[in-house]
């Protein structure tokens, strides 16, 4: 069996490799080195070698990253228009643009740096995959962004404020299992027809990228994890203080639920202040480990309490159908609320959730003026950044399906 079929796979795939291979055989011609290692698969075979060392140094994260951070965001290629329309800036504030850019630029280029970290300790501390894999993953991740609100994972540009895709550890290993299989056994048959089709020659005309591989896995685990919705008992889960956050952590790791505490420093920043309560419903070995819905509340010097955000884990954050139906956070906002606290809170949330169980019913329907002019205050107050349930444009789109009843 050739034992370099890796090596003639990135030879294959990648014009740097080419190059390399090219670059490296003037250097022997140059130096009077025998004539085996001009080929191709050794030049490529001492490379990866390098290569491996390379990714097993103690800062090689932060090395690795000095090449990587091209494929951030660049602060020059943020245009003043996404900054006022991200910002909602006014006009004087406009004067100060430059200022706000360079808030802006930092801001998701420090996240995109811990994500992209999460990937690094992930790929190079998979001792069990070749080398050319790892390089194949690496080079995948280059062109890579994630819409986290549709979980979508597409191609990514330099001007992108987008994070790098969500980790799912299982899907990860799935994907290296199958590349490895398709090159290196590729007389062996493909029990999934899509994968095999995204190996064949008539798909793009080329090797696939990473992001073939993975983003179809990573859709198959969204479309599992959707499969899970109709269960809706389960228990909530309080997360309270720094020594939380690996067991939180590890708790939502193979699930796409596109939470910013699916990073281990966010788990952290944020148990260290606040309470995090998660609900999770049961998967189809009947545990109560699948994550549906969370509640971010602090506690104030004077003992009442903030709800900060309220998250689900469908499109855009927001609570799936099930969840909406089952009202479960019901009891939990009264536990964690007093009485005149939840009542305010209350009014925001039955408000929203009654229209929304409508909108199924009947795509033209009847509230009273009054009840509408609450429903669109929530679109001018901070209600959706902090309470997930429904995008702003959906909701939008909702209010002009709407008909007012009629004064008696």
């Amino acid at each position: 069996m050739d034992s370099f079929l890796g090596e003639k796979f990135l030879y294959a795939k990648y014009p740097q490799i080419r190059d390399l291979v090219v670059n490296r055989r003037k250097l022997i011609q140059e130096s009077d080195i025998e004539s085996k290692s001009l080929k191709a698969k050794y030049i490529i075979k001492d490379f990866l070698e390098q290569y491996n060392l390379v990714l097993t140094y103690k800062d090689s994260k932060q090395w690795y990253f000095e090449y990587f951070q091209q494929f951030c965001v660049q602060k020059e290629s943020i245009s003043d228009a996404t900054v006022k329309r991200i910002l909602d800036l006014d006009e004087k504030s406009m004067l100060n643009i430059d200022k706000h850019k360079a808030m802006l630029h930092l801001e998701h280029f420090n996240v995109q740096k811990e994500t992209i970290f999460m990937w690094f300790d992930l790929i190079f501390n998979s001792y069990m995959y070749p080398t050319w894999a790892k390089y194949w993953v690496l080079k995948g991740l280059e062109k890579m962004a994630f819409n986290a609100n549709k979980k979508k994972i597409i191609r990514r540009k330099k001007s992108t404020l987008l994070d790098f895709p969500e980790i799912i550890p299982s899907v990860f290993h799935t994907t290296m299992n199958c590349v490895i299989q398709a090159v290196e056994n590729s007389s062996q048959e493909f029990l999934n027809q899509d994968i095999e089709f995204i190996f064949s020659k008539e798909y793009k005309n080329s090797k696939p990228d990473f992001w073939d591989v993975y983003g179809y896995f990573y859709q198959q685990s969204v479309l599992n994890f959707q499969s899970l919705y109709y269960n809706t008992q389960g228990v909530w889960i309080d997360y309270e203080g720094i020594d939380d956050s690996y067991v939180l952590y590890t708790s939502l790791l193979e699930y796409p639920v596109a939470w910013c505490v699916k990073s281990i420093e966010y788990c952290k920043r944020i148990l260290d202040q606040q309470i995090l309560s998660v609900y999770y419903t049961q998967d189809n070995k009947g545990e109560y480990c699948v994550p549906r819905m969370a509640i971010l509340y602090s506690e104030n010097q004077d003992s009442s309490i903030t709800i900060e955000q309220f998250r689900g884990v469908d499109e855009y954050q927001s609570l799936d159908y099930f969840m909406y139906k089952e009202q479960s956070y019901v009891d939990k906002f009264l536990e964690i609320l007093n009485q005149e606290e939840f009542l305010v809170f209350l009014e925001e949330i039955y408000y929203l959730i009654n229209m929304i169980e409508s909108r199924f019913k009947s795509n033209n329907f009847e509230i009273c003026e009054d009840n509408k002019k609450i429903f669109e205050a929530l679109l001018q107050e901070d209600f959706l950044s902090r309470f997930s349930f429904i995008s702003k444009e959906r909701l939008e789109l909702f209010l002009s399906k709407t008909v007012s009843k009629p004064t008696s």
